[in-house]
């Protein structure tokens, strides 16, 4: 058996609808499937079509070739949008670009939605994260760019163990409270406290509030404020220490603990921020001056599968569902103003309000779903609902909800 190293394309194969990586060996073509855990560099799992790999591959004595390992040619580069600029053009910033990279423009038009798709995506909106290449250093622009998920940032900014087991004792050092929602039906443990963890991270990120000092050992630390507080009300806070093993694209530190505000390890640091969302008050309360406008069939075109089964092939009672429930929605906001709860979506805030699906819970005033609203000029406007689970989870990373309903 022999093991040599080809440089590979990654390709989209539409009959088996999976991502692949194409390359050449003497006069033969080669299409193969891969296992992310073979990514030498821990980077494979976000490939993207077009991107240029570095392979390990092994031609076994029967003619069979093997890929055994890869690692990208080019770092990547996870992104927030600061300016979604109209023209096309979207400015972004991340902690991870060169230290004299103070930020990068990009097209619109080049940011590609799915990496397993070819159709591209014509707008980003100020909040969002972009996964991207830069080839060229002397003249930089951003290539090979995908819509990132910024519960990722945890995991790229530090080589993270045990994260469960981590958790666990998170929820034990902080104040009581439901870290599963309810209606959750899944096994997961703590999952509105993971995601509220990997969010409120990706947030503190992008507005440049981990602080980084030496303790009196000289050990290297990144230390952020998790907004959480312990039952003797002290601040809780992530720790990293500086990674041993510097990869060349792989994360620089590891996550050690959440720990209080008075371990000595903190100390090291400043007092870090919490993490903000919105400067104008006035976002997180629902306007009566402003009525609801529903997007129905959009809901039911994109969300049909939120709504219950025997409502599913009945798209006109759902419509009409949604429109007389409008004014039921305005006048409990104006008896309780809690009955709008706020949440962070896609770098703006929104106000999350309760809908039922049929006439016993109307009446009983029990919400099956949430009803997402995006303030505008002279209305609020409804695209989307979203299950209750979900709701809580969104509605969490900005405080506890305070509301019967949800």
């Amino acid at each position: 058996m022999n093991t040599d190293f080809y440089e590979g394309t990654v390709v989209y194969d539409h009959e088996e609808k999976r991502v692949k990586i194409k390359f050449i060996i003497g006069e033969t073509t080669y299409i193969k499937a891969f296992d992310s855990r073979d990514s030498s560099d821990g980077s494979g799992r976000q490939l993207v079509l077009g991107e240029t790999v570095l392979l390990n591959v092994s031609q076994h004595d029967a003619g069979v070739v093997k890929i055994d390992s890869f690692k990208r040619a080019h770092q990547r580069f996870l992104a927030a949008v600061i300016n979604a600029a109209s023209g096309g053009v979207a400015t972004v910033e991340s902690a991870e670009f060169p230290s004299d990279l103070k930020s990068l423009e990009i097209k619109t038009k080049d940011v590609v939605k799915d990496p397993r798709k070819s159709h591209n995506r014509a707008f980003l909106d100020e909040g969002e994260f972009v996964d991207l290449t830069i080839k060229d250093y002397e003249n930089p622009s951003g290539t090979e760019i995908t819509l990132a998920d910024p519960g990722t940032f945890l995991e790229r900014f530090s080589i993270v163990t045990k994260f469960d087991e981590k958790i666990s004792a998170l929820a034990k050092l902080a104040q009581p409270e439901p870290w599963k929602h309810r209606d959750d039906k899944t096994k997961q443990e703590n999952p509105v406290l993971i995601n509220y963890i990997k969010y409120t991270f990706s947030r503190l990120y992008i507005e440049k509030k981990i602080l980084y000092g030496n303790t009196r050992k000289n050990e290297e630390v990144a230390v952020w404020n998790t907004g959480l507080v312990s039952e003797g009300l002290e601040d809780i806070y992530g720790l990293h220490y500086r990674a041993n093993e510097q990869k060349e694209y792989g994360p620089k530190w590891f996550f050690a603990d959440f720990i209080r505000q008075s371990d000595p390890r903190a100390t090291a640091c400043d007092v870090p921020e919490l993490a903000s969302y919105f400067t104008d008050y006035s976002d997180i309360f629902f306007d009566p001056s402003r009525r609801i406008e529903i997007d129905t069939q959009h809901i039911i075109k994109d969300r049909i599968n939120r709504f219950p089964a025997v409502l599913r092939d009945q798209p006109n009672l759902i419509s009409q569902m949604l429109e007389n429930q409008k004014n039921d929605i305005s006048r409990r906001i104006r008896r309780n103003y809690k009955t709008a709860v706020p949440q962070y979506h896609r770098g703006r805030i929104q106000l999350l309000v309760p809908i039922s699906f049929s006439e016993e819970t109307l009446r009983a005033k029990i919400a099956d779903a949430a009803l997402m609203l995006v303030k505008h000029d002279k209305a609020y406007t409804a695209k989307t609902i979203l299950e209750l689970p979900h709701a809580y989870n969104n509605a969490r990373l900005l405080t506890k909800p305070d509301s019967e309903w949800l």
